[in-house]
């Protein structure tokens, strides 16, 4: 194990933090660590804060160069919350809370030069860092969110407001709860801290802070102009407290997952949902599993035809059965789903005349092909039927997938090697 670098932080006459490696008497630092805290003080002391606070946030660091995170820290957590910042691509209106700063200079811990620390000091850092995060933005062409993130992504999860999904399991009638909250900072752990979004109102009740208000709930904003359910909610503030919801209205707020992010929300779900597949009905097609009896294009390939919900493989009963529940989303063995009518009906259709097909005979080779990529299906229909396409997959049984990987990768056959009997000597893509 290598042996820890004593790193000293220090207060010139003139007011800039510097940050030094000592034989002795310093602050015991990883050198990995030091090296890394070292090089963003040589380039600046903004850059030193900025480092502090946003690649070093998770790492746990001695007395001084802790308080010096902490400061970094206070000083994005208010860039996260400044008022139309991406409009702005500046932080030149972000003040320091005067309150705010006269505290933080009573907490320093001491270390070298800390008679030359002042309020007027901090001031100034905070003016450098200031201008520093514009000169970094200034050279950034994504958004504010992105050069957040780009420094450490946890970041971009402070001053958000989102939205919790959960399964109320005590109510039959009620199975969903929701919630709203927010985060301004960040805990003691570097985890974002959150509040419900009702404290919000309290925390910037006061005529200095209302803009912040408004930037902050500026996301609901956007998304209820497009999501009626979620106007009708914020103009009767009911957005701002926990609410018990039906499997219904649980199904209108998964649905609108993506424009509720679209307009700057987090939104936090079960995770047996996916928004890319919503839980439901699929059917599964399998080609080619067992070597076939014939040879060439024209072989017959064996079919296996599957439904399932999930990972669990279901019978065509299961499928009626799920026909006679309500649409929208059930509770089925245990977990939720969706339940679209015409989709499964669709689905049964398909699987009952798939089924009567694979009992009569196989698939060409090439056929299977074809089905692979898309283009046929062995019901005879050019494509599969848009309203059930997301829910069907075709997929190479073990031999065909064999078959295939041999196709697009010959040299690693040995079976189609030429042998000793070959007298000839191969070029290289030949030999391939």
């Amino acid at each position: 194990m290598s042996e820890s670098i004593q790193l000293q932080c220090s207060i010139s006459p003139h007011g800039l933090l510097r940050v030094r490696e000592l034989a002795e008497d310093g602050e015991a630092v990883d050198p990995a660590l030091a090296a890394r805290i070292l090089g963003s003080f040589t380039r600046s002391q903004a850059d030193g804060l900025f480092h502090l606070a946003c690649i070093e946030l998770q790492v746990h660091l001695p007395t001084v160069l802790k308080y010096w995170q902490g400061y970094g820290r206070h000083f994005i957590t208010a860039v996260c919350a400044l008022p139309d910042l991406e409009e702005a691509r500046s932080c030149e209106s972000l003040s320091i809370p005067e309150s705010w700063i006269r505290e933080y200079y009573q907490q320093a811990p001491p270390q070298r030069g800390l008679d030359f620390l002042s309020v007027h000091v901090l001031e100034a850092q905070w003016r450098e860092m200031k201008g520093h995060f514009d000169e970094r933005l200034s050279h950034y062409r994504g958004s504010i969110q992105d050069l957040l993130s780009s420094l450490n992504a946890t970041w971009n999860l402070v001053g958000k407001v989102y939205f919790h999904l959960a399964e109320n399991k005590r109510d039959a009638d009620l199975p969903f709860a929701f919630m709203s909250s927010y985060t301004t900072r960040l805990d003691k752990h570097a985890r974002p801290q959150h509040l419900p979004l009702a404290r919000a109102i309290q925390e910037f009740s006061d005529q200095e802070h209302r803009q912040g208000l408004v930037s902050l709930l500026k996301p609901i904003h956007r998304a209820s102009q497009q999501l009626p359910w979620l106007k009708d909610m914020s103009d009767k503030a009911s957005i701002f407290h926990p609410q018990k919801w039906t499997s219904q209205e649980a199904l209108r707020f998964l649905r609108s997952i993506a424009t509720l992010e679209e307009a700057g929300l987090v939104v936090r779900v079960p995770n047996w949902w996916d928004a890319g597949a919503p839980p439901q009905a699929r059917l599964t097609i399998t080609l080619g599993d067992k070597k076939p009896s014939g040879l060439g294009v024209h072989a017959l390939l064996d079919f296996n035809i599957q439904i399932s919900l999930g990972n669990e493989s279901i019978a065509e009963q299961d499928l009626k059965q799920l026909l006679e529940y309500a649409e929208g989303l059930v509770l089925f063995r245990g977990k939720w789903i969706e339940v679209d009518h015409q989709k499964l009906r669709a689905l049964l259709d398909r699987w009952q005349s798939l089924k009567n097909k694979s009992e009569v005979d196989g698939i060409a080779f090439m056929d299977g092909l074809r089905m692979l990529a898309g283009v046929d299906d062995l019901s005879g229909e050019t494509s599969i039927p848009e309203n059930i396409r997301d829910s069907t997959r075709v997929v190479a049984g073990q031999w065909l997938f064999q078959m295939l990987e041999t196709i697009r990768n010959p040299e690693n056959n040995d079976m189609i090697r030429p042998g000793p009997g070959l007298k000839a000597t191969l070029r290289a893509y030949q030999e391939k």
